[in-house]
């Protein structure tokens, strides 16, 4: 089995409005804004035995290093590569190429990808609702709008300059203690004593 074709498919995921950010909120984050606009690659790989396995960059990975990655499996056979540590390049596209692999190879196996990691853990995931930054107003507003959707938690972008202590707790006054907050700052904490 080899793999002979490596498609692949630049995209750009829209956002509904107010999803995002605050309309009043300026994060002073140029990288920020529109970033839903930043395009991400879907890519198949497909065997010469029609098995094929998708996979799926982050936003703003490079094509070239997309490229890169699907020059370095073309041709191979996915059962005689070391799952642990794929022999492709190191680089954003990593991830999308060794997901598409897991997904192609467990499909040619008959099990779920899990199997090939270990087992599966659980049934089901739990998914939070999400916005990005927002003042703490705003932020208590999407918490009260997650939890009546049926959420029972939200994930937030921040920054380490940002008001999070009073985006906290202006979501648990909204909403109360039991609804989880997850802070995502995307390495914008900087250091660890800035996390703790």
């Amino acid at each position: 089995m080899r793999i002979t074709n490596v498609e692949r498919w630049r995209v750009r995921v829209p956002m509904k409005p107010d999803t995002v950010n605050s309309p009043d909120y300026d994060p002073k984050d140029p990288g920020l804004a529109g970033f839903w606009e930043v395009p991400k690659f879907i890519v198949r790989l497909t065997t010469d035995e029609g098995i094929s396995g998708i996979g799926e960059t982050g936003r703003g990975c490079p094509e070239e290093h997309v490229v890169a990655c699907a020059a370095a499996v073309e041709g191979k056979d996915p059962r005689a590569m070391n799952w642990q540590a794929l022999e492709i390049p190191r680089n954003q596209a990593y991830g999308c190429f060794e997901m598409a692999i897991y997904d192609l190879l467990g499909k040619y196996l008959g099990v779920p990808a899990c199997r090939l990691l270990g087992q599966q853990v659980r049934d089901r995931v739990l998914v939070d609702y999400w916005t990005a930054r927002r003042t703490p107003a705003d932020l208590a507003r999407k918490a009260r709008e997650g939890k009546e959707r049926g959420f029972h938690g939200i994930k937030i972008k921040c920054a380490l300059e940002d008001p999070n202590v009073e985006r906290i707790r202006a979501v648990a006054e909204a909403v109360g203690t039991d609804f989880k907050i997850t802070v995502d700052p995307n390495c914008r904490f900087y250091q660890p004593a800035h996390a703790i």
